[in-house]
């Protein structure tokens, strides 16, 4: 009764707005369009928000474009990085050097944690929706990072940056793993158990003894803008 009466009493907006500004206008309630509630009382009456003149704003994130971006491009290859320093290494590297482990990369962007699990869609505002995407990640290696990775890599339908990888373990050379700061108990086994399959099963092997059991880490960090330049 409340979208009925909203839909027919409300003034006609020739442009369009966004879902919270169009919620807030008819509910007083700037998240009841996007709620579980407000999203099943709008299947149920068959309105959609293309109806509404409105429209679903992305969360946005950081990112740097390779000096050869199109947005209309045919095929956009990225790499998302799950940490700042990593981020601003490229930022500055990526005008002279787009390609790592033989992928050119049109755009790097900053996947700030677990964050860019909600914001990849943003993608859509920058790039064409008839380019083929390719996507890398890359980040931590413990736990919680590589449970990221696999979260992000199956929403997105993208792939290990592996050459990355292999490259932190290869500059931390069997050395002993610094031990975590905090404990992540909160990640499971089967939280991370795709990432870790894309290793090798000696490189798992020594990640299972040394991160899973042995509570260390590798940060994304260990890759100086040295170690960046040669991959």
């Amino acid at each position: 009764k409340q979208l009925n009466n909203a839909l027919y009493s409300a003034p006609t907006e020739t442009s369009p707005c966004t879902v919270n500004q169009r919620s807030f206008q008819w509910f007083r309630d700037e998240k009841y369009l996007s709620s579980k509630e407000g999203l099943a009382m709008l299947r149920e009456v068959g309105v959609t928000y293309q109806q509404l003149n409105c429209y679903v704003t992305y969360e946005p994130f950081m990112y740097t474009l390779s000096p050869s971006f199109q947005k209309d491009q045919e095929d956009i290859s990225f790499l998302i990085v799950e940490n700042k320093d990593t981020h601003d290494t490229l930022r500055h590297l990526l005008p002279e050097k787009q390609t790592y482990g033989n992928i050119a990369f049109d755009m790097v962007i900053y996947g700030e944690g677990k964050k860019i699990l909600n914001s990849l869609s943003y993608l859509d505002k920058l790039i064409s929706p008839l380019s083929k995407r390719h996507g890398y990640y890359v980040g931590d290696i413990d736990p919680e990072g590589l449970a990221i990775a696999t979260r992000v890599c199956r929403k997105y339908d993208i792939s290990l940056a592996t050459f990355a990888y292999e490259a932190m373990l290869q500059k931390n050379n069997a050395s002993a793993y610094p031990l975590r700061k905090k404990e992540q108990k909160n990640v499971k086994p089967k939280d991370y158990e795709w990432a870790l399959a894309h290793f090798t099963k000696e490189q798992q092997q020594e990640l299972q003894q040394e991160v899973v059991q042995g509570n260390g880490y590798l940060p994304e960090e260990i890759l100086t803008p040295a170690d960046w330049r040669r991959l």
